[in-house]
């Protein structure tokens, strides 16, 4: 049987793209991840694209930009207590807060 053969090949291609995304979560800090995993959700990605975004995420090549209105409003009480050198190095960590100028676009 072929397609028992095409469906095992199938499976291990696949069962070695989960191993490589759990790696790579085991060693990495992806920021804004949470934000990853939603828009996986959210637009059905196939594993393989998680991989690569999380990846593109990880050298700064892509930045999910699907906030919570909870994140919003945290990033506005930061700017406003912190100021913008505050909200810059939110932005900058593994949380990847909104940007300033992502807050103004909102507000």
């Amino acid at each position: 049987s072929l397609n028992v053969s095409r469906d095992l090949t199938r499976l291990r291609t696949h069962k070695e793209t989960w191993n490589t995304l759990f790696d790579f979560l085991g060693t990495h800090d992806v920021p804004g991840l949470h934000r990853i995993f939603k828009n996986a959700k959210l637009d059905s990605w196939s594993i393989e694209k998680l991989l690569k975004r999380m990846q593109m995420a990880l050298v700064g090549d892509y930045h999910p930009q699907n906030y919570s209105d909870l994140e919003i409003e945290l990033a506005l009480a930061i700017y406003e207590l912190g100021g913008g050198a505050a909200l810059h190095a939110l932005h900058k960590s593994l949380f990847a807060f909104p940007s300033r100028t992502t807050l103004f676009e909102h507000y």
